[in-house]
């Protein structure tokens, strides 16, 4: 049973009830002193002591009420601080003495060191006691005679002592003697150096006794120093001493960082650790000096006393300066032997550098110029050089001068010599110096050339991507490793360089790993080259320098350098010392943390700049907008007095408790004291404080010694532009303190001036892709970095002077989460053009590359699977195929270089090129939390604690909070829909609009403005332009030749972007699609093992499925329910794209994205909630697209033949087959439907698609979706007999009988249009849905499958039918692409004429037949013509605004009218779905009834629609009215009822669709009305099929026959009883009346139902089985019983009749109760006119 709960006790309740206790109780002794509180007047009077003192300072300011409310909060603050001091105080006076207590820490340590021993005599010794016995032992032990050994006699010296030995006399003398006037050696009198002592916010404790307290201590100390001076004789090693105090410290540095709290024992043992660790430092450093002397000093007396002459003269002789030579350097014995050869190549002849003398001072005292003869040493005697020197040596700068100075290099810009000297010398080849970042490569290369002088400046160059200042007199080149790796491509043996330096390999980026890789093999090969043509080569020298790098990589791998071990030569030390501060305790909020630290920092620091590393853009601008809070113009500093307060501040900077840090204590160490109920404050920040007393520097001293500093706050990061980056080099104003908040790019090779702290918080934020079950998903993880990192930091602060780095983490993190070295990026990051370059030199076993660091064979396998599928890689050897040469031209991904040469094939260029350099280019647009939307801070972070505020402003500062969050949200809101207006359903097109906008805006100079107007990132954006001039440089001198289609003005460069049309668009999207054609989603629901989205509110809750799987089987947790096992395979639309702003029944079935990311929680943070997996998505396209896109890829498969097979000659077959795009070949897919090709029998005996001969195949009438819409009708339209368009009515008003809306003498040239008129698309629209559930709908020849609901989108119901076709072989007999052109009755039988449409090269074909019929079956008819009602004013409206007016069948999707005024023009089924899907997108919607029997209720209408009445006219437009898109349209639309609305914006005609039949025109007869048809007639006005027996057999000849004609509400079951019906006749099984009985029929039928519409129409309740009964007794004979053997025709099943019955009672509910009128009134009243 668990334990009864407890609720916990507040901290001030128990402190009540503590001090009421304590009220009553007696007290426990009589004597006990009594500590009387000071009384209230009392310490009101102190109170306004210290507000008097305070307001002195500013007698004159006015004080507000918050700072009237700080104030107070800073005195009661003292107060405290006071009385616990005075506590504390009276504490110390109590204190025993702890002296002879000993340590927890020496807990399980057996012996004790010999110091320890004779420390513990002596102090037991003064205290008069012997705890163990043996002090006089301990204390007087004497040494034992030590034996000379035979070889060395023993000689006796007035000046030595007969017991000292000769072996006393060390050797290696180091220094001379320092001699006095008397001969004597002069020793210097050694002085205790005592380290500063820490200061603190108490009075050190005194002891008991002062008298007996001073006498301990001098007699410690004599006998230290006493101790100390003869060490040497007292048999101490100075090793053990210096080991032992290196322990003791560490031991001292482990616990400090461990331990929480400390109490006053404690802290007198931690002194006496202080005060071992001060002697231990003594010895280390002063004891060699003095024994060296001493030693020097005894030889002397000893040679002397035996006549004996050392054989090295003294160094002062004259003689020895003269005759000295210095030896060969020998190899450090920890480091592989230089491999010194006779071939041993060097420059000819070195050169000298006249410095600027400042200059030349400074770099003499870089330790690596110091090392200069032993680094040029190796490099001269070796190919391959690895220089290690710690962060702030001078490497970077001074290696490659030290080169140039040694002759490398120096003979470029000058003429060539006329002696015979070779031409090929290291003279005539550059120097490459690689760096891994741009803004160091240009850095470095701006202080070399300052360093090298006005003289040799010029020869100092960098090139960087779209920055180049190489002349042909540049001798130095830095560049960044991916300029170096484009030149190999193009230059493999780098001809033009004679050494090549690769700086900052530790960072170990995929290009600085295939860089070395490649040098690797390419030394040797020019060694051979030079030795082959030694006067076109020299031999190249590879220099790999970098402060932290892991050796064991390059020494150790046998593969990267074959038979050579490169030398390793270290430069150690840095040019200043560094002092590394670690903290106590390790906070995970280590942004507060940053804050407070910085804040006190500022405050309490000397002088000099500041760095602070931080982990990313967003936590760069958190941190400085809460600096700009809590140092802004108060921000100040003077150099702090005793104990770090500073009397210059109003209210003490070091009492100042700001709200920010308020909130700590969550840390990684845990919380020791979070059960503690003693509250004493003041003593954390105190003894932090310590790490902040920093003495002055004169190198930090500003202009003005006196004075306040304020903060001059900078942001630095990769995305930040150039300009802003470089301010970080200039001096900060005067008065100011420079503050750098910067990402890990500040990291290495950059020297940002006078920066003497860095504060490093130990995080980073890294790109990190899972590619573990096939495509990478990335992450952006913030992680600890590594130790080799956090040296990296360390060195910021060491480049100028003495530093100090403040880290943010504790020793004991350090050691523990912190690896050695950071993972390399080749085992974390995508490889396809890796393995595409290295496959096009000819590498066809990429494993075997020399890798510094081997990637995983996984990676490998997926960049080779994905170059396959791009077409770069042979799908067989392997091997690069031409395609793939091609994709190499271009700087960029394989798969941009595809979207690139499919959009020259496709005349495309120039939306393709701005598209690819914003997705090459990246992270365009800011995210909304960036732009300020989300992160609006008005007062105290919403994390932080504070007491500052009363509730009133609290709630102010909220309201004002959220108010500017909802603009700037508003705003950014906009702003995103401007640039997706261009397509509000591709994230593509709306980078290209982000390209457009901003290259306009740079032609008009107002580049920034724009950004900050669409909150678009400006450095990327002009990196895009500048990628977009390359490529088209590229494209128009490598692809233009051969092209006789390519159009010259598409190719060229223009600044500008014109704005595509809806066609290049279209294009641009199917061209983007094919590069990344693998990565394909589509809506989980669509699935057969899935549910469906109903669940789903928003856009980006909607599940979807990769093509490639995001995770591996085995990953999937089994244990978990189906919907969680589901939501671990699905992945989701990123909240950034356009899509996450449909709703979630619009969200299309297939989506291409360009990545997926998981926002994964970080390692450092503790995190329950499952991350989603998201794609990123690029555009929409359909299963027609992606087959056609798939198609010769290992992505589209092709099943067996699901027809009859058609055998040809030769081996081949004709038939049709499914396709499937699958991620593995023969795993499972995703049906695309079926193609007819043409087979052939391949190598293995299986059939290969040899051609494809029809790819078109849907038979999902209208429910097939297209999104190409149909051409408009006329306004308007009073002709049912045109058909689908009045266009060629004109044209084809000579055939008077026969079909006039027919293209084929239309003469269009354009296939697509072509193929538009051909076959206009259908009504079908993507969020339609069936209002019949599926049950009623089903068809007994094919059944839905189990898991279908009952109500789906459009295309399950078109992959329904289109199944229902496979499985009873209707494609035999489907002409597809055919169009009926004519049915007449000749002679008896029927005359069909039809036209066939094919693709071909020249435009659109068409290719006519004849076929004759005995019966001839329409199945069609009621969605062809549209009907355009005859309102007065409505063609004109059309006419003005031809896209603002338009039928529903047009209609695709809503986004068209986000935020507009629709009027919706009429009020049955599909004016009512489209209604609802404008519900979520338009500002308000007006739908018109006439009061219709077909209206659907108000009910079903949403709170943005108001029902209105009929429309009487559209007002006639003046001639100068204008209208733009983002305006409405300037008139108005009077109703019947007299009601005038204005400001409509679009207008949707759902008015329905003629009956039309435009095949049999000569049954059509337009002038008459639905009474007045005679017994001929087909169809008249439109409104009905006339003279049908049973709606189905033509009275006159019922060999003319009709399915479908019925409606409201059939559904396909009908249909199919109607089918089944019409075959029994046809087949002789069922004989139809007379023509007399059929017209009697009919003829009461009329009169019961009447002519028109209603004719048709199964609305009623039951009629519809009343008419399927009545099929069924009239097919089955009215008998009761059939013969057995004839066929019986059955009528609806139970399930049916249970649906259907269904169905009825939902209508009855829909059309009850109608929809408050109040509703409408509202929406009514918001309508305003065009402003």
């Amino acid at each position: 049973m668990p334990p009864k709960f407890v609720p916990r006790e507040r901290k001030h309740r128990r402190l009540a009830k503590l001090k009421e206790t304590s009220k009553k109780a007696p007290p426990t002794q009589s004597n006990e002193e009594v500590i009387v509180p000071v009384s209230k007047s009392e310490q009101e009077e102190r109170r306004q002591q210290i507000r008097d003192e305070l307001r002195a300072h500013q007698p004159d300011a006015k004080i507000s009420g918050k700072k009237r409310k700080r104030l107070d909060h800073y005195v009661d603050t003292k107060l405290r601080k006071e009385e616990n001091l005075e506590f504390i105080k009276k504490l110390a006076s109590h204190q025993i003495d702890t002296s002879l207590l000993q340590s927890s820490k020496k807990l399980g340590r057996v012996n004790d060191t010999r110091r320890e021993v004779i420390e513990r005599a002596l102090k037991e010794r003064q205290a008069g006691i012997d705890v163990r016995g043996d002090q006089d032992e301990v204390l007087y032990e004497r040494r034992g005679a030590v034996e000379a050994p035979a070889h060395i006699p023993i000689a006796v010296s007035a000046g030595i002592s007969n017991s000292t030995t000769a072996e006393s006399f060390g050797s290696g003398l180091k220094r001379p003697l320092d001699v006095g006037a008397d001969g004597k050696p002069v020793l210097p009198s050694r002085k205790r150096r005592k380290r500063e002592k820490k200061a603190r916010s108490v009075q050190e404790p005194t002891p008991m006794s002062d008298e007996g307290s001073e006498g301990s201590e001098g007699t410690d100390e004599e006998a230290m120093d006493s101790e100390s001076d003869q060490d040497e004789w007292n048999g101490f090693s100075d090793d053990e001493i210096g080991e032992h105090s290196t322990e003791e410290s560490r031991e001292n540095t482990a616990s400090d960082s461990e331990d929480d709290s400390a109490t006053s024992n404690s802290a007198e043992e931690s002194t006496e650790d202080e005060d071992d660790h001060e002697n231990s430092e003594i010895d280390d450093v002063d004891k060699p000096a003095r024994a060296s002397a001493f030693k020097m000093w005894a030889a002397a007396r000893r040679n002397e006393a035996i006549g004996f002459e050392p054989s090295i003269a003294p160094t002062s002789d004259p003689a020895v300066i003269a005759a000295f030579k210095p030896r060969v350097s020998s190899p450090d014995p920890a480091q592989p032997a230089a491999t010194t050869t006779a071939t041993t190549a060097r420059p000819e002849k070195a050169i000298t550098i006249n410095r600027v003398p400042d200059i030349q001072a400074a770099r003499l005292e870089l330790p690596v110029v110091q090392e200069e003869q032993k680094i040029m040493e190796a490099i001269h005697n070796n190919p391959i050089t690895i220089i290690c020197g710690e962060t702030g040596s001078g490497k970077t700068t001074q290696v490659p001068q030290m080169m140039y100075e040694a002759g490398y290099g120096t003979a470029i810009g000058k003429p060539r010599a006329t002696s015979g000297k070779s031409a090929a010398s290291f003279s005539r080849g550059m120097i490459g110096i690689t760096q891994p970042r741009r803004v160091a490569a240009v850095s470095v290369a701006q202080r070399v050339k300052t360093e090298m002088g006005s003289e040799f400046s010029r020869q100092v160059a960098h090139q960087v991507r779209y920055d180049s200042a190489v002349t042909s007199d540049t001798a130095m080149k830095f560049m960044t490793d991916g300029i170096l790796l484009r030149e190999i491509s193009q230059d493999f043996v780098l001809s033009k360089y004679s050494a090549i330096v690769v700086d900052e390999a530790h960072e170990r980026s995929v290009n600085t790993d295939i860089l070395i890789g490649m040098l690797s093999r390419i030394v040797p090969l020019r060694a051979q080259l030079a030795g082959e043509q030694p006067t076109r080569y020299s031999p190249l020298k590879l220099v790999i320098m970098s402060a932290t790098l892991r050796v064991s990589d390059f020494i150790q791998n046998d593969r990267l350098f074959k038979g050579v071990v490169p030398p390793i030569v270290e430069a150690e030390g840095r040019q200043h010392p560094v002092t590394v501060h670690f903290s106590r305790t390790t906070e995970r909020n280590f942004v507060s943390e940053m804050v407070r630290k910085l804040e006190r920092a500022h405050r309490k620091l000397p002088h000099g700049g500041m760095l602070v590393f931080l982990t990313g853009q967003q936590e760069i601008q958190d941190v400085a907008a809460r600096l700009n809070q809590v140092l802004g113009g108060n921000a100040s500093y003077s150099r702090p007095t005793t104990n770090g307060r500073d009397s210059s501040f109003g209210f003490g900077a070091d009492d100042y408790d700001n709200a920010i840090i308020r909130k700590r204590g969550d840390t990684l160490e845990g919380d020791d004291e979070a059960g503690s109920d003693v509250e004493i404050n003041g003593t954390d920040s105190d003894a932090e404080d310590v790490d902040f007393d920093v003495p002055p520097d004169p190198a930090f001293k500003p202009k003005k010694t006196q004075g306040l500093l304020k903060p001059h706050i900078l942001p630095l990061y990769a995305a930040l532009p150039t300009s802003q980056q470089m301010r970080v080099f200039q001096d900060p104003p005067e008065g100011h303190r420079l503050i750098v908040l910067a990402t890990n790019v500040a990291e290495t090779s950059l020297t940002i001036p006078d920066i003497r702290y860095v504060f490093d918080c130990g995080r980073s934020k890294e790109k990190v892709y899972d590619t573990s079950a096939g495509p990478g998903i990335q992450t952006f993880e913030i992680d600890w970095i590594s130790k080799a990192s956090a040296a990296q930091r360390t060195g910021r602060a060491g480049r100028t002077g003495p530093g100090h780095c403040y880290r943010l983490y504790s020793s004991a993190v350090f050691e523990e989460f912190f690896a050695e070295h950071a993972v390399p990026e080749v085992l974390r990051t995508p490889l396809e053009n890796v393995v595409l370059q290295l496959k096009s030199m000819e590498i066809e076993n990429v494993v075997n590359f020399p890798f510094p660091t081997p990637p995983d064979r996984k990676q490998l396998e997926v960049a080779e699977t994905l170059l396959r599928n791009l077409g770069a890689i042979d799908e067989g050897n392997g091997k690069i195929t031409p395609l793939g040469r091609q994709l190499l031209a271009f700087p960029v991904s394989p798969r941009f270089g595809k979207i690139l040469l499919l959009a020259h094939a496709n005349e495309v260029v120039t939306p393709a090129v701005a598209t690819v350099a914003a997705l090459a280019v990246g992270a365009l647009s800011m995210p909304e939390v960036q732009a300020g939307a989300a992160s609006v801070r008005l007062g105290p972070a919403a994390d932080d604690e504070s007491d500052d505020y009363d509730g009133n402003q609290q709630r102010r500062v909220e309201r004002e909070g959220h108010t500017a969050a909802e603009i700037l949200h508003q705003k950014y809101t906009r702003a995103q829909a401007k640039l997706s207006q261009w397509d509000n359903s591709s994230d593509a097109v709306k980078m290209l609009a982000t390209v457009a906008v901003h290259a306009d805006a740079m032609l008009k100079k107002n580049g920034s403005q724009i950004c900050m107007d669409f909150y678009l990132h400006e450095k990327p954006l002009q990196e895009a332009q500048q990628l977009r001039q390359q490529l088209h440089n590229i494209i128009a001198s490598e692809l233009s030749a051969g092209f006789d289609h390519a159009n010259v003005s598409d190719l060229r460069y223009e600044p500008s972007i014109p704005i595509p049309s809806e066609k290049r668009r279209k294009m641009l999207n199917q061209v983007v699609a094919a590069g990344f054609i693998d990565q394909i989603a589509l809506r989980a629901d669509l699935l057969p093992s899935t549910g469906s989205i109903h669940r789903a509110k928003r856009a980006n809750q909607v599940p979807y499925r990769t093509l490639m799987p995001s995770v591996k089987e085995e990953d999937i947790d089994h244990a978990l329910s189906q919907e969680d096992q589901d939501f671990q395979r699905s992945v989701y639309v990123h909240s950034a794209s356009v899509l996450a702003k449909l709703s979630a029944t619009e969200m299309p079935p297939y989506i291409v994205y360009s990545h997926m990311s998981r926002a994964s929680p970080s390692s450092v943070k503790d995190g329950n909630d499952v991350p989603r997996t998201r794609i990123h998505p690029l555009c929409v396209v359909s299963a027609k697209q992606i087959a056609s896109l798939a198609e010769g890829t290992p992505l589209l498969q092709y099943g067996k033949p699901i027809q009859k097979i058609e055998e040809l000659d030769g081996g081949r077959r004709r038939c049709w087959v499914g396709i499937e795009v699958s991620a593995t070949r023969g795993g499972i897919g995703w049906p695309l439907g079926t193609w007819r090709v043409e087979q052939v029998r391949g190598r293995m005996g299986d059939w290969v698609v040899e051609k494809v001969l029809q790819r078109y195949d849907h038979v999902g009438g209208v429910w097939y979706f297209d999104e190409r819409s149909a051409k408009d009708a006329a306004y308007p339209s009073t002709k049912p007999s045109v058909g689908d368009s009045s266009e060629y009515e004109a044209s084809l008003s000579s055939r008077q009988d026969r079909r006039r809306d027919s293209p084929v003498e239309g003469g269009d040239l354009d296939y697509e249009k072509a193929s538009i008129a051909f076959a206009p698309p259908g009504p079908c629209y993507d969020g339609l849905r069936n209002n019949v559930s599926t049950h009623e709908m089903e068809m007994s020849t094919h059944l839905f499958k189990a898991s279908t609901e009952e109500f789906v989108s459009q295309r399950e119901l078109a992959d329904y039918l289109q199944d229902a076709a496979n499985a009873n072989n209707t494609h035999t007999a489907i002409k597809l692409d055919t169009r009926v052109e004519d049915v007449q009755k000749i002679d008896g039988k029927w005359r069909v004429e039809t036209t066939t449409l094919t693709k071909m090269d020249s435009g659109p074909q068409y290719t006519p037949r004849t076929y004759q019929f005995d019966a001839v079956v329409a199945a069609n008819g009621n969605y062809h013509a549209m009907n355009i009602p005859d309102i007065p004013g409505l063609k004109e409206w059309k006419q003005t605004y031809p896209d603002r007016v338009m039928h529903s069948k047009l209609y695709r999707r809503p986004q068209k009218y986000r935020d507009q005024n629709v009027l919706v023009v009429g009020a049955s089924v599909s004016s009512t779905d489209i209604v609802r899907e404008l519900g979520s997108i338009a500002k308000a919607a007006y739908q018109s009834s006439r009061g219709g029997a077909y209206d659907l209720p108000t009910t079903l209408l949403p709170d943005n629609c108001a029902r209105v009445s009929g429309v009487k006219s559209f007002d006639l437009l003046s001639p100068a009215s204008s209208s733009t898109s983002s305006t409405c349209i300037p008139g108005s639309v009077t109703l019947t009822d007299g009601t005038v609305l204005k400001g409509i914006d679009s207008v949707i005609l759902a008015t329905g669709y003629h009956v039309s039949f435009p095949f049999l025109r000569s049954l059509h007869a337009d002038h008459l009305s639905s009474s007045t048809a005679d017994h001929r007639v087909l169809v008249t006005d439109g409104q009905q099929t006339h003279n049908l027996h049973k709606d189905i057999f033509y009275i006159p000849d019922p060999t003319l026959s009709f399915i479908g004609v019925p409606y409201h509400t059939a559904t396909w079951t009908f249909f199919e009883f109607q089918a089944m019906a019409l075959a029994q006749v046809l087949a002789g099984k069922a004989a139809l009346p007379s023509e007399a009985g059929m017209r009697e029929e009919y003829e009461r039928r009329l009169t019961t139902k009447g002519a028109g519409r209603g004719f048709h129409s199964l609305k009623g309740s039951g009629q519809e089985i009343a008419s399927v009964n009545d099929l069924v007794e009239w097919v089955n004979g009215g008998k009761e019983q059939v013969r057995e053997g004839d066929y019986v025709m059955k009528g609806h099943s139970e399930k049916w009749l249970a649906s259907y019955a269904r169905r009825q009672e939902r209508f009855k509910l829909l059309f009850g109760p109608s929809r408050d009128n109040a509703v409408d009134e509202r929406v009514l009243a918001g309508m305003i006119g065009c402003v």
